[in-house]
């Protein structure tokens, strides 16, 4: 089974990847390891990716996904996914891959967020506006403030009740 965890920065999509390793078996990977050099300038200097930065990455992360998935039998992706035409990108090549949309309330996520100091507010803003709706067969979960509890039920109902959502 291969999982994409995705949504905006803050939802807890690591969060879930660790939940779905730790507590069912999958190989977890955080996709932002596969982020180029000139992605990560960008970062530093608060600068947004543009599409030719993203084309470079995702061709590297769907190449390591495939490789991964070659050993791995349960793997877990999390990355934002900001751009549907990657989602899609994505199941052209992975086909049997499953989305899971991490949503959280705004203000919850924007205070997790700056709990993390690794990025600038008003740069995780900017992606806001950037993430595309999903028209991808997705499932969806919220992860509020519902507990560990209530995130583990979710995550039962998407693995053994396999309910998507649009």
């Amino acid at each position: 089974m291969l999982l994409i965890v995705f949504g905006l920065p803050g939802a807890g999509k690591t969060y879930v990847g660790n939940l779905l390793r730790d507590e069912f078996g999958f190989y977890f990977y955080e996709g932002d390891r596969d982020l180029t050099d000139e992605m990560q300038q960008a970062l530093k200097e608060k600068k947004l990716f543009n599409d030719s930065m993203r084309d470079v990455f995702f061709k590297n992360l769907i190449g390591k996904v495939s490789q991964l998935h070659k050993t791995k039998k349960h793997l877990v992706v999390a990355q934002t996914f900001i751009k549907e035409k990657y989602r899609n990108r994505l199941l052209k090549s992975l086909p049997h891959a499953r989305f899971i949309l991490v949503q959280t309330e705004n203000a919850l996520r924007e205070k997790r967020f700056l709990q993390r100091n690794d990025l600038d507010l008003n740069y995780v803003k900017g992606m806001v506006k950037l993430f595309e709706k999903p028209n991808v067969e997705h499932f969806k979960i919220e992860n509020n403030t519902d507990g560990k509890i209530q995130l583990l039920k979710k995550l039962e109902n998407i693995l053994f009740n396999q309910k998507i959502n649009y």
